[in-house]
C-alpha cells in the first residue's frame, strides 16, 4: 500500500465516495465473456455461424483486442467480403447486450458499510449503452446516489475530462475537496480527480486489464491497495 504523497490536504470532511465500475466494482472480464456469448448466440441464431463465442474467447487471450471479432468471424468461415457488414452487428450485439455480471464481493460489503454515512456515486467510462447495461445487470441505481455516464457528454469528454467529474460532484451535491475517487486505471482515472482536489484511491489487482503502474506522478492516485476491502480499510483511516 503506498503512502499519500505531500501536498494533499488533511482535515477536509469527506462527503462522498465515487467508484469507477469495470474492474473497482466487478471485474471487466466477466463483461467481456458475457458479451462474446451474447454474440455468439445471437450469430448462430440469426446467421446460423456456430462456435463465435469460443473463438473470440481465445483470440482475446492470444492478445488482440481491436480485430477480436474480425478475426473470430474469420475463423467462423466468414469470407472477407461479408465482414464489413457483420462486424459492426457483432459490435452493437455485444454492447446492447445485458450482461451476466456480478459485482466483487467487497463491492457488495463496500456499499453497504457507506450507505448512511457518506454519499455514494459511480462514474464510469465507455459506450453509454454498454455501460447503462452493466449498471442495470448490477442493480446499482437503487444502491448509489448518482451514476455518471461520461459517454452522455460526448466521447470528447470521456476521462480524463473534467466534464464527468464535475457532474458527479453536483449530482451529488458535495465539494470536490469532499470527494473520494475509487477506481483501478491510472492512465485516465486520478489525474483529473487531483486536479480537482479529490482524494483518490486505486485498486491495483493482480491481473485486472488495464495496467495498474501509473504514467506519471501526476497519474498515481493518493493511495494504492491491492483490492476494494483493502481500499474500504484505507478510507476507514480518512473517515477516523
Amino acid at each position: 500500500m503506498r503512502a499519500a504523497p505531500v501536498g494533499y490536504m488533511c482535515g477536509v470532511t469527506i462527503r462522498a465516495v465515487v467508484f469507477d465500475l469495470d474492474d473497482t466494482l466487478f471485474p471487466e472480464a466477466t463483461y467481456v465473456a458475457s458479451g462474446f456469448r451474447a454474440v455468439g448466440e445471437a450469430l448462430a441464431r440469426e446467421h446460423r455461424i456456430e462456435g463465435f463465442g469460443e473463438r473470440a474467447a481465445a483470440v482475446a487471450a492470444a492478445g488482440a483486442r481491436g480485430d477480436v471479432f474480425d478475426e473470430a468471424l474469420r475463423r467462423s468461415g466468414v469470407a472477407e467480403d461479408d465482414l464489413r457488414g457483420l462486424v459492426p452487428w457483432c459490435v452493437r450485439r455485444y454492447r446492447e447486450h445485458l450482461p451476466d455480471i456480478a459485482l466483487f464481493p467487497e463491492a457488495h460489503e463496500a456499499l453497504e458499510n457507506l450507505r448512511g454515512k457518506v454519499k455514494i456515486g459511480v462514474l464510469t467510462d465507455g459506450w453509454l449503452v454498454a455501460q447503462q447495461g452493466k449498471v442495470a445487470a448490477l442493480g446499482l441505481a437503487a444502491r448509489v446516489d448518482a451514476v455518471v455516464y461520461s459517454d452522455s457528454f460526448g466521447r470528447e469528454h470521456w476521462k480524463p475530462s473534467e466534464v464527468p467529474y464535475r457532474a458527479v460532484a453536483e449530482a451529488l451535491g458535495v465539494a470536490h475537496d469532499a470527494c473520494v475517487y475509487v477506481a483501478d486505471n491510472p492512465a485516465k482515472d486520478f489525474i483529473t480527480a487531483r486536479a480537482l482536489g479529490w482524494r483518490t484511491i486505486q485498486v491495483a489487482r493482480p491481473g485486472q486489464t488495464h495496467p495498474a503502474v501509473a504514467p506519471s506522478e501526476a497519474h498515481s492516485a493518493e493511495v494504492s491497495a491491492l483490492d476494494l476491502r483493502a481500499a474500504m480499510a484505507v478510507l476507514a483511516g480518512w473517515m477516523g
